[in-house]
């Protein structure tokens, strides 16, 4: 796959020239030490959407990839803040408070009488942290190394 392709993926790539001919470098910071990242084929900063499909789309070449992101946050937005926990919070109320189901129980089937915002967080919770288990499974499978740390172009 070409760098431009990969560009599209939110992916840079090491073997980009500098002007005077030395190559470029990614300097990545994990738990306070600090690594050379001219051994890997490509480094993917961040493990958003565009980030994950880069890196195994690399990795399937036969590409030696990295994919740095802070702790804790693989998945990028999409996963903690952004649309997987706002439409996990939406369905959970939808199912509930039987919205759903009314149609084949009745105007008034509830599941829960009473819902509470620890119900909808619990549920939030089970599903980012299942998608996070799948991401790190799917990048795991590929051969992708996942660092937690800091990442950045020098």
């Amino acid at each position: 796959m070409a760098q431009k392709e990969w560009a599209r993926h939110g992916v840079a790539t090491l073997r980009n020239r500098r002007k005077n001919g030395r190559g470029g470098s990614v300097i990545i910071a994990t738990f306070g030490v600090i690594l050379d990242a001219n051994h890997y084929d490509l480094v993917v900063i961040g493990s958003g959407p565009a980030g994950q499909k880069g890196a195994i789309c690399a990795a399937k070449l036969g590409k030696k990839v990295a994919i740095v992101d802070r702790v804790r946050s693989i998945g990028g937005v999409c996963v903690h803040t952004g649309t997987i926990p706002s439409k996990t919070l939406r369905e959970a109320v939808l199912y509930l408070t039987g919205f759903q189901q009314r149609i084949f129980y009745g105007r008034n089937y509830a599941l829960k009488n009473q819902i509470s915002m620890q119900d909808l967080t619990f549920r939030a919770e089970a599903v980012m942290a299942r998608e996070i288990e799948v991401i790190r499974a799917q990048l795991n499978r590929n051969g992708v190394t996942v660092l937690e740390g800091k990442a950045s172009f020098t």
